[in-house]
């Protein structure tokens, strides 16, 4: 999955960027955002290495060097460096994501809850479809077992003989 980030239109109006182009060009601004790519890559820090860097960027190291050191673009702090726009955007996105996966989560709990209200439910209405069904069911049989009295059927005693 290809991942993003926001970029600011106007960032190359940036007074900090504008020197870099000047001194470095284009180049320079292209590499700039090589880097910024490779922060949010790599969750915010990239260890202080521009020989490294800039053999993957396919530059050399004084570049990567003076973009990094010269334009107050990025903060070293010991081996590692950073970009404070990429740190902050980044925790930003991490926290709401974190918000959105709560949110999924209660939403999720609710509808389990649901789910198996609705599921209780069911059985009950089948418990009681399944009584009112066993009731009508042994009316019959009731029924079948002793016919009713009034039939509309006379009966008529006969000569019976009494001993």
């Amino acid at each position: 999955m290809s991942e993003y980030f926001s970029h600011d239109y106007d960032a190359r109006n940036d007074d900090k960027i504008q020197r870099l182009v000047y001194d470095l060009g284009w180049e320079g601004y292209g590499l700039y955002w090589a880097l910024i790519e490779m922060l949010y890559q790599n969750d915010g820090y990239l260890t202080y290495e521009c020989e490294r860097i800039a053999y993957a960027l396919r530059t050399n190291d004084e570049y990567i060097r003076k973009i990094i050191g010269d334009y107050d673009l990025f903060k070293v702090e010991g081996n590692k460096f950073f970009s404070e726009t990429v740190f902050n955007r980044l925790s930003l996105r991490k926290s709401r994501s974190e918000k959105a996966r709560q949110s999924a989560k209660i939403r999720w709990d609710r509808e389990l809850d649901a789910n198996a209200s609705q599921g209780a439910c069911e059985r009950n209405a089948k418990k009681e479809s399944k009584g009112k069904e066993n009731k009508e069911k042994e009316e019959k049989e009731k029924q079948s077992a002793h016919p009713p009295l009034n039939t509309g059927v006379s009966l008529t005693c006969q000569n019976v003989r009494r001993p």
